[in-house]
């Protein structure tokens, strides 16, 4: 009949008009809630740096080993995503939220070890000699204190002791404000280790160096010896083919192990009980960098600077009033 067809008709425009709303609607509460433009803008980051990585490893032809994503998506993304889901549904959403920014945290920093191997094959002239000038310049010979250092095995083993402190800073700056509330502080630290990241990598393209053991001719320890060679390969002509569960960390200058101890800091800040505890491990980084022979004295100083530059770019990007303007 016409007449039931025409209603059928209208029936199913409003029912698709309601369906419509309904997804506008969703859409638009979480573009206007208080944390979505920020996963959106660490979406388009991850998505748009791992597009860049893609054609530069193409382009200089490098090659990647690295089950990492596969340990993350087994380790970290299945059993965060299932939690989150789980606060969503049980309506909490600071801990729900929370559980992304771990997500996010956990996913660059696998990702986030990539850039250094395009930025190293460019190959620009090594400049050791300039940082060992900038050393003595403060006052600081890199050789007579490895000599001291490897003459006291006490303190050596408690160098590199303290040098490997640094994955459970990383740890602790991750978890701790995503999981206690401080998710401002959390967005704002995330940002900010992205941006000093990306920061650190293109200074290592345009002022590589190979470290202090190239510079003040000390004896390096064996995975120093092992990095220069893969540094040398990596720069050479020729296909690369990279394993960032043993190559990381080719950035020399700035020191990107003092950059991450300060945005540690500045990440658990917010809670006052772990003021101290930071400080001390974060110093106790930054005397290791030099004390192990793995950075001039200078780099220390570069890495504050990228540290520092990343969290005022991070926390004025991530200030409500930025955020709101780009809803």
């Amino acid at each position: 009949m016409p007449g039931s067809d025409a209603v059928a008709e209208n029936l199913s425009t409003e029912v698709r008009g309601v369906s419509t709303g309904v997804d506008k609607s969703a859409l638009s509460r979480f573009l206007e809630s208080e944390h979505g433009p920020f996963h959106c803008l660490i979406a388009g980051i991850a998505v748009l740096l791992s597009v860049i990585l893609a054609v530069l490893f193409r382009l200089e032809h490098i090659s990647v080993i690295n089950l990492h994503p596969v340990l993350f998506a087994l380790q970290c993304a299945v059993p965060l995503g299932g939690i989150a889901a789980y606060c969503h549904w049980a309506k909490h959403v600071k801990l729900r939220d929370g559980c992304w920014l771990v997500f996010w945290g956990c996913l660059f920093v696998n990702l986030l070890e990539l850039p250094q191997y395009a930025a190293a094959r460019i190959g620009l002239p090594l400049h050791d000699a300039a940082l060992v000038r900038l050393d003595h310049i403060i006052g600081i010979d890199g050789g007579e204190i490895i000599s001291w250092v490897q003459r006291h095995p006490g303190f050596e083993a408690f160098s590199i002791w303290s040098y490997g402190l640094m994955p459970l800073m990383v740890f602790a700056s991750v978890l701790i404000p995503a999981m206690f509330g401080q998710l401002r502080r959390a967005k704002e630290y995330l940002l900010a280790t992205i941006l000093a990241s990306v920061l650190a990598a293109f200074v290592l393209a345009l002022f590589p160096v190979i470290g202090p053991w190239a510079g003040f001719h000390f004896h390096p320890y064996w995975n120093q010896a092992w990095y220069g060679r893969e540094l040398s390969i990596l720069r050479a002509p020729g296909p690369f083919t990279a394993n960032p569960d043993y190559t990381c960390g080719l950035i020399t200058f700035p020191s990107f192990h003092i950059a991450l101890a300060v945005l540690g800091v500045f990440a658990l800040w917010p809670f006052r009980w772990l003021r101290i505890p930071a400080l001390i491990v974060a110093a106790l980084i930054a005397v290791a960098t030099v004390t192990t022979g793995w950075h001039y004295a200078s780099d220390g100083l570069g890495g504050i600077l990228v540290a520092r530059l990343g969290i005022v770019l991070a926390r004025k990007i991530t200030s409500p009033r930025t955020l709101a303007a780009a809803r």
